[in-house]
């Protein structure tokens, strides 16, 4: 019996070992596109990601910027938290100026970001990154054009047009902060997609706080898409690997 038992011990000892290496070493850095087709008579791509959480440039962000490129978006949304705690202004600095050579860039806060919100505002000024924070865009495709919101973090908005436009901020229930016509779409991150994700029981367990952990959903009357972001806080992921959205309208 008492082979048993530490052979068993063994065998859990090797598996958890194996689940850890995978869920900070390799999850980490896989990079998944979802796609998604809302209309096509505006001929219009626009490719969303959110939560980068850069320290420093990485393989990563080089292999993110390729996939990005090789996507052809029209236009590029960046969901907000661009940063982690020690983050290398000048390595962010790059990553955004690379990200805006491909398509026009624009960006909203994220909670990692407030308290260091002027200097982030260089960063993307320096960059070519337009900040939306309260303010509005328009995006224009082959054969029509979308206005863009980018919602403030902590404030109301009102968007006071009368087509329904696209509408992106970082958290999912900032969407309960905006007033005006109903939006064609609304992008958010933040979640991480529970950045350990084991189907039914993670939204169970947290639907309460967020209804959508990742994809497609509804949030009261609102049409809204919760990306899992790209990067995470402790470099850990668990079945929810990082990911980019293109979404054509």
């Amino acid at each position: 019996m008492k082979g048993i038992i530490k052979k068993g011990t063994t065998i859990l000892m090797i598996a958890v070992f194996a689940l850890a290496f995978y869920a900070f070493v390799i999850e980490p850095e896989i990079l998944k596109v979802r796609k998604f087709k809302i209309s096509d008579d505006k001929g219009l791509k626009v490719l969303f990601f959110s939560d980068l959480h850069m320290r420093h440039y990485t393989n990563f962000h080089a292999q993110l910027i390729n996939q990005i490129k090789e996507l052809k978006p029209n236009y590029i949304l960046f969901g907000g938290d661009a940063v982690k705690s020690g983050v290398n202004f000048s390595d962010l600095q790059r990553f955004f100026t690379e990200l805006s050579k491909i398509a026009p860039c624009y960006a909203v806060f994220g909670n990692w970001d407030y308290d260091i919100g002027s200097k982030l505002k260089e960063v993307y000024k320096n960059s070519g990154v337009i900040l939306l924070d309260g303010k509005e865009a328009v995006l224009s495709g082959k054969n029509g054009s979308l206005t863009l919101v980018g919602m403030p973090l902590n404030r109301r908005y009102t968007f006071t047009g009368n087509k329904h436009p696209l509408v992106f901020g970082h958290y999912p229930h900032t969407i309960f902060r905006y007033t005006g016509i109903e939006p064609v779409l609304y992008l958010s991150g933040h979640t991480h997609g529970g950045q350990v994700y084991i189907p039914y029981i993670s939204n169970l367990l947290l639907k309460n706080k967020y209804p959508i952990l990742k994809g497609m959903g509804n949030f009261g009357k609102h049409r809204v898409l919760v990306s899992a972001g790209v990067g995470s806080w402790l470099h850990f992921r668990l079945f929810v690997p990082p990911e980019i959205v293109l979404i054509q309208f």
